[in-house]
């Protein structure tokens, strides 16, 4: 098994500078020109955000490359764009929303689900992945968040499963989960295993990841329907972009529903995870905002 190293401080590793012709409309990023036989071309670097895990949706190796489901698939649409460089940048979440709203960043990347809060300030683009939740635990105890009550949970702030944790303390406060806080990157499963937190929340493909590389046996049991709607508004995931980027999201979009159709999404859910996560074909029809 390869050593992986989740890096906190940014990064960036230029990735797939390609040969072609036109430009971008896209509001942000810098521009670079190569010449060529025919003349010269305008490639477009574009921006991509992430905060480097976790795995297997985003993984960052020990020589600074960014990997994982999320990343292939992005690499993939920009193999098909060649009018734009792709430009990947690591950094904690905190600044990869700011980053994207500002302008700083084009796309924001890490396995993002959709609320309807976020949506208000940001764009998705179609779906690219689809994604399930199982509650982890030693014993296999816990099976709802009712079952969880009083038990120590450890999460990442911000993200959608700490804030569905959350939510659920202010509406049941004589049921409260325990919360503590931890870093980004940090192996929840681990924290469980060592007996440190007694349960967490997790993405599927994660736990299964987790098990095939470290064996801990932990129980894995599905989060029911309704209490995983409290998770995410939807089981998918999409890329963000600032409001004025529409352009580059239509670009992109075009590109995603290839993927879907030349079975390209199927490919690579089967190669990262074991099994296909290809959201429905109905989810290409029309974007969230």
């Amino acid at each position: 098994m390869k050593k992986r190293s989740f890096i906190l401080s940014a990064i960036t590793a230029a990735a797939l500078l390609l040969a072609g012709c036109g430009s971008s409309d896209s509001s942000s990023g810098s521009d670079s020109k190569t010449g060529s036989a025919a003349g010269s071309t305008e490639v477009k670097t574009i921006k991509a955000a992430t905060m480097g895990s976790p795995s297997p949706y985003i993984v960052v190796e020990e020589d600074g490359t960014v990997t994982g489901y999320d990343f292939k698939v992005l690499k993939e649409v920009f193999n098909r764009l060649p009018q734009y460089k792709l430009d990947i940048v690591v950094t904690d979440i905190g600044s990869v929303f700011t980053g994207v709203q500002s302008g700083l960043y084009d796309i924001g990347v890490n396995n993002f689900s959709y609320n309807a809060e976020r949506a208000k300030t940001y764009l998705y683009s179609f779906p690219y992945d689809t994604v399930s939740y199982v509650f982890l635990s030693k014993d296999g105890s816990v099976k709802s968040f009712a079952d969880a009550a009083g038990k120590s949970f450890h999460g990442t702030a911000g993200i959608s499963v700490t804030n569905a944790v959350e939510s659920w303390n202010e509406k049941n406060p004589d049921k409260a989960i325990k919360v503590e806080y931890v870093e980004q990157g940090t192996n929840l499963a681990q924290e469980v295993y060592d007996g440190r937190v007694e349960f967490t929340i997790m993405d599927k493909a994660m736990a299964v990841e987790y098990e095939k590389n470290y064996h801990y046996g932990l129980s894995a049991v599905d989060v029911p329907a309704e209490e995983a709607k409290t998770i995410a508004d939807n089981s998918w995931t999409y890329y963000l972009f600032a409001k004025e980027n529409d352009s580059l999201r239509q670009e992109i979009n075009k590109v995603l529903k290839e993927l879907r159709e030349d079975g390209t999404l199927t490919k690579y859910g089967n190669e990262v995870f074991g099994f296909d996560t290809a959201p429905d074909a109905s989810q290409y029809e029309k974007t969230l905002n």
